[in-house]
């Protein structure tokens, strides 16, 4: 059971990732099949064995958390996992809270917030000493800065001093400076200090196509906040030119950070000449966008409060 809930979560990352429909897959065929009966069988394992029936709890739970995609299903896999994470061998630990992310991400237009559930994810996994992998002892990079964004979200800069004064020194040596300046830069800009952030990072470089991409939004916000629109639309047009040159970004991504820099231009131009129609179309625009995009709420909220 266990082997065929985790084969569930890999099947449903390969279906998102190359766009196949999994309803014909033999593991899903099984588990669908199965799954009516699966909490009664979950509870005869404790009564007919010595193994903790929880430890295939959690696992059901996943598969549930992935196939319903509820608020409530994703809340059942997480508290079932935190609870019980003593209970895991280590691989199994590891491995569950990556589905969690995982389930996250699937859940992210749920009501809660998502960069919170995000924090309190990696939080348990550095806890349970599963942040690190297992062979190089190194932090990776995608779990860092997914860290550090989703806290930058939050406007916790404690947060990110915290986890970067401890898990830094675990990154590939290589990306070590640059992504000092990225947490700098960070730091600065919750703190106001804009035009240090600005210097800070113009000094981040890490060859990663989702963080390059990462930084330009943060530019846009930066330039938003120093009120200079003129650099704004230079960086605006050296994006455009960056996505028809730039083949191996997804049509998708290339829309979102498009989409991204033209709801700060419009920020820019209702700061200008403010119309409260075109604010609330805004506003329905972000949310439509992205439901956790707090900075953008913030600038609206910013702009409501002035205006009122």
């Amino acid at each position: 059971l266990v082997t065929l809930l985790g084969a569930y979560n890999d099947v449903f990352v390969i279906q998102q990732s190359f766009n196949i429909d999994q309803k014909d897959n033999p593991v899903c065929k099984f588990l669908d099949a199965v799954s009516p009966g699966m909490e009664s069988i979950i509870e005869s394992i404790g009564k007919s064995s010595e193994l903790n029936s929880d430890y295939i709890k959690i696992h059901y739970f996943m598969y549930l958390s992935l196939k319903e995609n509820t608020e409530q299903r994703y809340y059942d896999f997480k508290n079932t996992l935190f609870k019980n994470s003593d209970i895991l061998p280590y691989p199994d630990k590891k491995d569950l809270h990556i589905c969690l992310i995982t389930t996250a991400y699937r859940s992210k237009n749920f009501p809660f917030i998502f960069v919170k559930e995000i924090v309190e994810i990696i939080d348990s996994q550095a806890a349970n000493n599963v942040i690190l992998e297992p062979e190089s002892k190194r932090i990776p990079m995608t779990v860092f800065s997914l860290y550090l964004q989703s806290a930058f979200d939050l406007n916790d800069a404690q947060r990110i001093e915290n986890f970067a004064k401890q898990f830094i020194i675990k990154l590939d040596p290589q990306f070590t400076e640059s992504m000092q300046n990225y947490v700098n830069f960070l730091i600065s800009f919750l703190n106001r200090n804009y035009d240090e952030a600005l210097r800070y990072i113009s000094l981040v470089d890490i060859p990663y196509k989702i963080m390059k991409l990462v930084v330009r939004m943060y530019k846009a916000m930066c330039l938003y906040e120093i009120n200079n629109y003129e650099m704004f639309l230079n960086e605006f047009d050296n994006l455009k030119h960056f996505n028809r040159n730039n083949e191996f970004i997804s049509e998708d991504f290339q829309n979102k950070l498009i989409r991204f820099y033209t709801y700060v231009d419009r920020l820019f131009i209702l700061r200008q000449t403010f119309d409260s129609k075109d604010l609330n179309r805004l506003k329905k625009d972000v949310d439509d966008f992205d439901k956790n995009k707090v900075w953008f709420n913030q600038k609206i909220e910013e702009m409501e409060k002035v205006k009122s």
